[in-house]
């Protein structure tokens, strides 16, 4: 025991130096403890550790996890003082961020920083490489003699090289003295400095130009600013130069305050310098400089205990400026602009609001016209109240409100002039313009010179009997009860009794003797509705499982079909009104004229023009016929059915009880509706068919569709519209000559690496398919080169009589 004790002392310190200086062969691992107080993960092959010096030498499958990275090489030191790993050998370092890639580096693990040689750091699609690439932070690198791009070609399809790239991932990259290079060929194009964003959320900074030729514009390019004021709102700000207009100035201002309020804005302004000789301008006004501007704005806010507000505003310096620009503000080729403020209040039954509307009439010959024709509703008012059942009973009442206020800028009556027998007396006097676009032989025309001594007859003062008013009051109410029952299983009946009052307060009066400034309508309106529903069920095929087979049995589509015919009658048994002119003839028009909008027609004969198809009156003694045939659709999706309507055609028709006791026209049009939505194949088809015209107004939309893999999706659509001017004068041999026409072609294919949308209208000029004249064509590129980095879209536009627009935009998604 004593031999022991003696020898002891000896052996102790070799043994513990045994066990410092350890080589363990053979997969091995150890969890340690460094001096900050971080633990980190080691597994090699093998390893060697020195206490004394705190190092330790890892070989062959080296593993380090420390913090969110982990690190993995051929060979590594790490040193456990200074808190260090140097490694060697297929470097890989992956963080929840970004996977750095190397041929040497040494690593802090306690501060995340380090050096890679020969680095290369990827995240998600942006990939930084330099000749050193240092770690300056958990996500910040700086890259000496490197190069940045967001492609995932080899090589890639455009590239940044500069002397340093300072990158934070999710922030931006700042490069010094870049070098733009297309698959490494480099571009005639230097600066100093650029920063590009490595991120997807918005961010302020330089679009991608745009550069196109606008017609008479000529060349243009234009360089939008995007600033991202806030997480709810952001603005662009671009410039645009176009080579014969001038430059314009462009804003875009958006913001979102909740989910269902919000607004967007469109300002822009520029000194054409090309609009100055337009023939159409100098004709009424000669200037030396014209500003040329146009506002688009609109917003929604939900406010408090159901309120909601609403404003659409459009305005333009001149009525042609939707011509030049088609792309700042929609509008081109309708009859108005219309500017509308409103505010609603809806609850459960009511409905309330009040608004004021001002248009913009385009149809003006002057593009800088005052706008002194135009009727403004400022404002209007309407109160409803739902269906509504009354006590216990089976009564239900429905009220209807509306009061409008109409004014203009100018008279608030037409001036009319002419002769009533159809011939110009010696005295009418006319521009050539203003006669070209009257009647042959001219009957009468509004004096727009609002007085006697100018062009036409009028008389500068309002003649009730002749002279249109445009500007007054109306305030109209209806109440209505209706008691729904069932006659049998299979009949509904709806019978509904009504009262309407109209009161009207013209601004017009001038001292006509006998004129009642303040007229009135009333009367009573029965209705009653007779519908009756046949619908059968189609059920799938008999389960076609083999025998014994254990699968349960697929979820087939299911699919409904409804037959409902309905029969409404509808009689005015009692009606007043008061003696004016305003009101036109006594007669009602007929049946085929109920949906017709007010034209030239109506100013020509005694039907006289009122505000618009409120204040005549319809459905005297009317029987109206319709049927309507619908097919349901019942699929699954797991566990979840759904419903779609994927047919529905409906054909309706009217006979006026009144129009046949005169021996006239009883027959309304014979309108047909046709929609079929399928998963590929979609048409919306609408012909009105007018017995006594013998013409069909026509609107009709086939689509194909194709839905590929990938989300791909490939049409082709075939529209057509004709439209003629319905009107009592039977026959009338000027209506297909007056008849409006379209024939539509659109296309669109989409792919991995094109993607193409084209449409052209043709005027046919005859019946045939061979004789088509060309209005307007669009097509629209998308090119996607490989990478999923950058792409290029090409517009090309022709509209025959105003001229051709083509762009180019660039699209670099720098943060990928």
């Amino acid at each position: 025991m004593r031999a022991v004790c003696l020898i002891l002392p000896w052996i102790l310190p070799s043994l513990m130096t045994l066990l410092v200086c350890l080589r363990a062969d053979g997969a091995s691992s150890a969890r340690l403890k460094t001096p900050s107080g971080k633990s980190i993960l080691i597994s090699a092959e093998s390893f060697y550790r020195d206490a004394d010096i705190g190092v330790m030498e890892l070989t062959g499958n080296v593993q380090i996890v420390y913090g969110d990275e982990h690190l993995s090489c051929d060979r590594a030191t790490v040193r456990l003082l200074s808190e260090e790993v140097e490694a060697s050998g297929h470097i890989l370092v992956v963080s929840p961020m970004a996977r750095v890639e190397g041929t040497r580096a040494v690593m802090n693990y306690a501060t995340e920083t380090g050096l890679i040689y020969n680095g290369f750091v990827e995240s998600q699609q942006i990939a930084l490489e330099g000749e050193t690439v240092r770690k300056t932070g958990p996500h910040t690198y700086v890259a000496e003699k490197a190069t940045f791009t967001a492609c995932t070609t080899c090589p890639p399809a455009w590239l940044f090289s500069g002397s340093r790239i300072t990158a934070e991932l999710g922030g931006y990259a700042r490069i010094k003295n870049p070098l733009f290079k297309i698959a490494y060929f480099p571009l005639p194009i230097w600066l100093p400095y650029i920063v590009v964003p490595l991120k997807s959320d918005r961010q302020t900074g330089f679009l991608a130009p745009s550069i196109g030729f606008e017609g008479p514009g000529g060349t243009s390019l234009a360089e939008p600013y995007f600033w991202a004021i806030s997480r709810s709102q952001d603005a662009t700000l671009t410039v645009k130069d176009y080579q014969f207009r001038g430059v314009k100035a462009l804003t875009n201002y958006r913001y979102a305050l909740t989910d269902s309020t919000g607004g967007q804005g469109n300002v822009g302004i520029l000194q054409d310098q090309v609009f100055v000789g337009d023939t159409q301008l100098t004709k009424f006004k000669t200037v030396g400089a014209f500003n040329r501007w146009f506002i688009d704005y609109a917003h929604s806010i939900e406010l408090p205990d159901g309120f909601t507000q609403k404003t659409k505003i459009s305005l333009v310096s001149d009525l042609f400026y939707l011509r030049d620009f088609p792309e700042d503000i929609k509008g081109y080729g309708d009859p108005a602009l219309e500017n509308r403020v409103s505010l609603t209040h809806n609850t459960e039954n009511t409905h309330a609001s009040v608004d004021a509307s001002y248009y913009t009439n385009l149809l003006e010959r002057n593009p800088v016209s005052a706008n002194a024709d135009a009727v403004q509703r400022f404002p209007e008012l309407r109160y409803s109240i739902a269906e509504s059942r009354i006590a216990d009973s089976g009564v239900l009442f429905h009220l209807d409100a509306n009061y409008a206020n109409f004014v203009r800028n100018g008279l608030s009556y037409d001036d009319v002039a002419g002769s009533p027998s159809g011939v110009l007396g010696t005295s009418g006097r006319v521009t050539p313009d203003e006669l070209a676009r009257l009647p042959n032989p001219p009957i009468k025309w509004v004096d727009n010179s609002r007085g006697p001594d100018a062009y036409g007859q009028g008389l500068g003062q309002f003649d009730p009997g002749q002279d249109v008013i445009r500007a007054g009051q109306r305030l109209d109410v209806r109440p209505e009860i209706s008691a729904p029952f069932h006659l049998g299983q299979y009949l509904d009946v709806l019978p509904s009794l009504a009262f309407r009052h109209t009161q009207y307060s013209f601004a017009a009066t001038g001292d006509q003797p006998g004129f009642d400034s303040t007229p009135a309508r009333d009367y009573t309106q029965a209705q009653i509705s007779t519908r009756t529903r046949i619908s059968r069920i189609y059920d799938p095929p008999e389960d076609d499982r083999p025998i014994g087979s254990t699968e349960p049995p697929a979820r087939r589509n299911r699919y409904k079909h409804e037959i409902e015919p309905e029969v409404t009658f509808s009689t005015i048994p009692w009606s007043r009104q008061s003696t004016n002119p305003f009101f036109g003839s006594a007669n009602a028009p007929p049946p085929f004229l109920n949906d017709q909008p007010i034209s030239d027609d109506d100013f020509y004969t005694n039907r006289g023009v009122q505000f618009d198809y409120f204040d005549r009156v319809i459905n005297r003694n009317v029987l109206t016929f319709g049927l309507a045939n619908k097919v349901i659709r019942k699929s699954w999706s797991a566990d979840d059915a759904a419903y779609k309507q994927i047919v529905n055609l409906k054909l309706t028709q009217s006979y006026d009880l009144d129009e046949a006791r005169r021996n006239r026209y009883p027959l309304s049009d014979f309108a047909t509706l046709l929609e079929v939505r399928m998963d590929n194949f979609e048409t919306n088809t609408i012909v009105r068919y007018y017995p006594y015209n013998g013409y069909a107004n026509t609107s009709s939309r086939v689509k194909v569709m194709d839905t590929r893999k990938g989300g791909l999706k490939d049409f082709i659509q075939v529209s057509y519209s004709q439209a003629f001017l319905i009107s009592d004068k039977i026959p009338n041999p000027d209506a297909y000559l007056q008849r409006t026409e379209n024939l539509g072609i659109q296309i669109g294919f989409d792919s991995k690496y094109v993607g193409l949308t084209s449409g052209i209208d043709y005027l046919p000029a005859a019946w045939t398919p061979l004789d088509l004249q060309v209005k307007d064509w669009v097509a629209a590129i998308n090119l996607k080169p490989p990478g999923n980095c950058w792409g290029i879209q090409f517009l090309f536009q022709q509209v025959i009589g105003i001229g051709s627009t083509y762009k180019v935009d660039f699209d670099y998604k720098f943060g990928g």
